[in-house]
């Protein structure tokens, strides 16, 4: 009896260190999987199909999330991205991502850096938006804050989305080349010059 019960525990632990092990494969390597490119002919838009993504990433735990003047620039880049985007009859999106173990505290987190047209919190470095915008489809150095600029190629009918297409078009790592990047738009708009997002 007492053997078989230590064969039965061997087993149950081998098999909780099969989990682990695979939970933490999973963890540090996180694999890509090939996107079909799909294109249609002869279809109607849906609204603008042409978009601009401005992705926050940070975290309540990051002590640079506090950086003074980080709030203030990142206002002031969407107050400049939207309104070049109006000007381009472009549909300018603002993204808040939130590594926050907890979504709540996240959230409320990136409530003092708002208002976001979308939000993705908790989870982590697992978090969605993580996943997709550092660390799969467009892998990036892992320090937050971190501003992705994005464009979006969207095409659809009056019933559905057909097809949508990104692509990263700039990238600000910290928080003091977000500020940067703030002012940067800021002497461009001083100058009527009409720079886009690919601003240094």
């Amino acid at each position: 009896m007492m053997m078989k019960m230590a064969s039965r525990a061997r087993f149950v632990t081998g098999a909780l260190g099969a989990v682990a092990f695979g939970t933490a494969f999973f963890v540090t390597n996180v694999v890509q999987t090939p996107r079909p490119v799909v294109e249609f002919d002869n279809f109607e838009t849906l609204g603008p199909n042409r978009h601009v993504l401005a992705v926050f990433v940070a975290s309540s735990t990051c002590g640079a999330s506090e950086f003074p003047g980080l709030r203030e620039a990142l206002r002031d880049i969407r107050h400049t991205l939207r309104a070049r985007a109006r000007d381009d009859a472009t549909r300018f999106v603002s993204v808040g991502v939130a590594l926050d173990d907890d979504p709540w505290r996240g959230t409320e987190f990136l409530r003092t850096f708002g208002p976001f047209d979308e939000v993705l919190a908790g989870g982590s470095w697992l978090n969605t938006g993580a996943i997709t915008f550092m660390l799969r489809d467009w892998p990036s150095p892992r320090a937050i804050p971190q501003l992705v600029l994005v464009e979006r190629a969207v095409a659809g009918t009056e019933l559905s989305v057909l097809s949508v297409t990104d692509r990263v078009v700039g990238r600000k790592i910290g928080a003091e080349a977000i500020v940067n990047y703030a002012r940067t738009l800021s002497r461009n708009d001083d100058r009527g010059e009409p720079s886009g997002v690919r601003t240094p």
